[in-house]
């Protein structure tokens, strides 16, 4: 077991955004590429909720935000955390795709808002968070959904040492979206889509995620908004200015050169260098805690976009380490 004291004790990182923003890609890749780590996300858990109240009729396919509300109004805080523990045995009986189908992808987004339905998946985060403090198999955790950094901050021996809020346009959000359904429909073998009805499905998903965007950033309970101090990635200037520096060092350039290829228009081709590092340093001295960072994936590939979050782990990492060396 983990001796849980804040020299030894376990270390997060938080992944916040917007929908199809990245956060959840990125966690996955983390999760590949450090060694000992571990995602713990919220998502499952509300969709195992939605499920099991499908499943018990509390609630119908179609059934509108207020008619949601209303039908749940009865459950507490208790309750959702014993269904929210449940979500292992739904799996296992019904398997994990039962999460995602249409009925309960439908209505997650009405569910999850509700006050009990939160203080349940947070109560059952919280014991996750726990759990994994005292698994000494376990060296880092990726934080995956809404504030959760909250939650965390109530788990001894818990620290967070780098935490993003991915965002994108919802232009970029539905065409992320595209590119999943006509790769699931090549899996399956199903004929693809004409140009006519790629864009029918471009239109009726920026709908869609303009609504849903929305309503997380207005709910009164844990709105989905970047916190207003939050470093921002591109154009942050002691970020920007870390760049240049290592673009001067690395690449044998001038000051006006490096300058110039950090605002240039191929600028999002190689990300920014510091923003991990800067982020936990001025978040320790503030707060005790990384300050958050606003990641704008828009202009990123996949590829780049997972190098740049591994590249700020990794600089939160070191300045961590260099800081208790002190």
């Amino acid at each position: 077991m983990r001796q849980t004291t804040t020299e030894t004790g376990l270390i997060a990182v938080e992944f916040d955004g917007s929908p199809r923003s990245g956060k959840g890609t990125s966690a996955k890749h983390l999760e590949r590429v450090f060694p000992r780590t571990r995602t713990a996300e919220t998502g499952k858990l509300y969709r195992a909720i939605t499920f099991l109240a499908l499943r018990t009729g509390l609630i119908e396919p179609g059934m509108t935000e207020s008619d949601v509300a209303t039908n749940l109004s009865s459950l507490t805080a208790e309750q959702t955390e014993d269904m929210a523990f449940d979500m292992e045995r739904v799996v296992n009986v019904h398997g994990e795709s039962v999460l995602y189908d249409r009925d309960v992808a439908g209505l997650v987004g009405k569910v999850s808002p509700l006050v009990a339905v939160r203080e349940g998946v947070k109560s059952r985060f919280r014991d996750d968070l726990t759990r994994m403090v005292a698994d000494d198999g376990i060296s880092m955790v990726i934080l995956d959904g809404r504030n959760l950094a909250a939650v965390a901050r109530q788990v001894e021996g818990l620290e967070i040492i780098q935490r993003t809020f991915f965002v994108c346009s919802d232009n970029e959000a539905a065409n992320r979206e595209l590119a999943r359904h006509l790769a699931e429909l090549e899996d399956k073998g199903l004929p693809t889509l004409d140009e006519d009805a790629k864009e029918e499905y471009i239109v009726a998903k920026v709908h869609e995620l303009v609504e849903r965007r929305h309503q997380d950033e207005s709910r009164g309970n844990d709105p989905v908004k970047p916190e207003p101090d939050a470093i921002r990635y591109w154009d942050h200037p002691g970020i920007l200015e870390h760049t240049i520096n290592a673009y001067i060092l690395e690449g044998n350039m001038t000051y006006r050169q490096a300058r110039d290829e950090v605002s240039g228009e191929n600028h999002y081709r190689y990300g920014r260098i510091g923003a991990g590092a800067i982020a936990y340093s001025q978040g320790q001295a503030d707060k005790g805690e990384a300050r958050q960072v606003l990641f704008d994936t828009n202009a990123c590939s996949l590829l780049a976009m997972q190098r740049y979050t591994e590249r700020m782990v990794s600089e939160a990492r070191a300045q961590r380490a260099e800081i208790r060396k002190l």
